[in-house]
């Protein structure tokens, strides 16, 4: 079964990054900033395809990787649809404690410059 991925990071090369990194895995949608990552999640709603997974950066334009999150789980709590897993992906320097308090929003939290390893980690982690 292929997973339904969303990679939202302004980055350009961080998306390029990912998406290879992912594509063996399955479909690889891309937004470019907060805004458009929620526009792709409430088009997967309507489509009835939600995202299986979403990588989500934590600094975008517009809306930062915490405003999304919130966003999509009241969107998926409103349209009564399966939460998707989403992961944190940061070049942030943050403290064992801040992370620590991020993982109980974020299904797993990684940081850049994301490998094959850390991709591998999280397939497994989640059974795909």
């Amino acid at each position: 079964m292929a997973v339904k991925i969303l990679i939202a990071d302004d980055g350009k090369l961080n998306r390029v990054v990912l998406n290879k990194l992912l594509e063996p895995y399955g479909r690889c949608d891309m937004a470019e900033d907060g805004i458009a990552a929620i526009k792709r999640v409430v088009n997967a709603f309507h489509e009835k395809q939600p995202y299986d997974l979403i990588f989500l950066d934590m600094m975008m334009p517009g809306l930062n990787g915490d405003e999304v999150r919130d966003k999509i789980r009241s969107l998926e709590s409103s349209e009564g649809v399966k939460a998707s897993k989403i992961i944190l992906v940061t070049g942030i320097d943050q403290t064992h404690e801040e992370l620590e308090k991020r993982l109980q929003d974020y299904e797993e939290i990684i940081a850049k410059p994301v490998n094959d390893e850390d991709i591998k980690h999280i397939m497994e982690r989640f059974g795909y």
